[in-house]
């Protein structure tokens, strides 16, 4: 053991006069390596200028200026921005281009996005649903209903497999949805998308919630806009109730509910077609099956079924006036129009003795501050003539002979608007 120990021990006294010497070596190659390079560099300073300009030459020219597109750059000014800068910043600008009728462009660049998407993703990724809004949009604006409600129906099912069945989200997509339909025609179809749009939101708030009111003055003026007068006034009923309940019994909003109230006993009154019965619809129809108060609707219950009720109307065209003489910040011109409205009402119900001092005022408002309106009380103006049904031929058996001819009418309109002598 002993011979061992010392054996070992001579050896790396051996080794360590070469191991000295390694290490002097390797610092020696190290300092004539720094050495070297700094003499090259300062010896050729021209050859480091010329690889910076080598380097310059390589670069890419310059941008064109923004008044010269370069070739082939009209169509990929879109996409660029979807690919390269942000997302929403991109389909923004192109939703701007759709409104400016860049249709085609928005189109191809979408589509090549959506694709995008779904490579890079899958197919029901949250990201596709505004893309495929936008291009239901830029397919509206197309006049490509079909497509249109196609990318629609799409992104909604996209939006409900994401985020849940009664996701608030999806309402903005069914209204679209709902607006495709209306333009193709199918108000049945349409009429219901409206309603479950309500019916989502109205899932995340109470129905005398401020939020609910948007949805409630979407829902009610589809159901004017289609002559369904009654629903209609129900949905204006509670939108005045829930401003009422929230203490905001006053401003735009509380005039929109007013004046739906009181156009919808107008409507009922002077409806703005003549009727039909109900073997003389025809398809296409711009009116729907009357359906006053729909199981769907949380206040159907409490709603108040008045036909024909003149004293309803007068009151919330008059409510209107009160609010715009009271606020001082309300424009001459929205108070003459308050009062003509409520003239017109009373005019309309053979109440001309009740008009005529409000048309006075309304045109003194005019007048004083200077307003070419005050103008259109030197002209009469028509407050009611329904729209006519599409003619139609008699059956051949039953038609008679043809007839040229004119027919003279005549009559007189007295001081106070009526009309005699016909």
């Amino acid at each position: 053991m002993a011979i061992t120990t010392w054996f070992f021990r001579r050896r790396f006294q051996t080794l360590r006069p070469i191991r000295l010497m390694w290490r002097v070596w390797t610092a020696a190659c190290v300092l004539v390596f720094v050495v070297t390079s700094g003499r090259a560099a300062e010896d050729a300073p021209d050859g480091g200028e010329a690889s910076t300009q080598s380097e310059a030459t390589a670069t890419p020219a310059a941008p064109p200026a923004a008044d010269e597109a370069p070739p082939g750059s009209e169509d990929s000014t879109l996409g660029g921005s979807l690919v390269e800068g942000s997302t929403g910043d991109a389909l923004s600008t192109i939703e701007l281009a759709i409104q400016a009728k860049e249709v085609d462009a928005a189109k191809a660049e979408l589509n090549a996005y959506i694709e995008q998407i779904e490579t890079a993703t899958h197919r029901y990724s949250l990201e596709l649903v505004r893309p495929l809004v936008v291009l239901g949009d830029a397919h509206m604006a197309a006049g490509e209903y079909e497509e249109a409600g196609e990318s629609y129906g799409r992104a909604l099912h996209i939006d409900r497999v994401g985020s849940g069945l009664h996701s608030p989200s999806q309402a903005n997509i069914v209204y679209k949805e709902a607006d495709a339909l209306a333009a193709l025609g199918d108000l049945a179809a349409a009429n219901d998308r409206e309603h479950y749009a309500y019916e989502v939101q109205l899932r995340e708030h109470e129905p005398d919630s401020m939020d609910m009111l948007p949805a409630t003055f979407r829902l009610g003026d589809w159901h004017l806009k289609t002559h369904n007068v009654l629903m209609a006034r129900a949905l204006y009923q509670q939108a005045d109730k829930t401003l009422t309940r929230n203490q905001q019994e006053t401003g735009e909003a509380t005039l929109r509910a007013l004046k739906g109230i009181a156009t919808t006993y107008r409507l009922e009154r002077f409806p703005p077609v003549f009727q039909r019965s109900s073997e003389d619809q025809v398809d296409g129809a711009t009116t729907l099956p009357a359906r006053p108060y729909e199981d769907n609707t949380p206040f159907a219950d409490e709603a108040v079924h008045y036909v024909n009720n003149f004293p309803q109307g007068e009151k919330a065209l008059s409510r209107i006036v009160n609010m715009l003489r009271e606020d001082p910040n309300a424009s001459a011109l929205d108070k003459a129009n308050a009062f003509i409205d409520l003239a017109d009402w009373f005019l309309l119900f053979d109440r001309p003795e009740r008009a005529t001092p409000l048309y006075v005022e309304a045109r003194r408002i005019l007048t004083e501050a200077k307003l070419p309106q005050a103008d259109r009380f030197a002209t009469a103006e028509l407050l009611y003539f329904p729209e006519p049904p599409p003619l139609r031929a008699p059956a051949p058996d039953d038609r008679d002979e043809i007839r040229h001819g004119r027919v003279k009418v005549g009559f007189t309109v007295t001081p106070g608007g009526d009309v005699n002598n016909l």
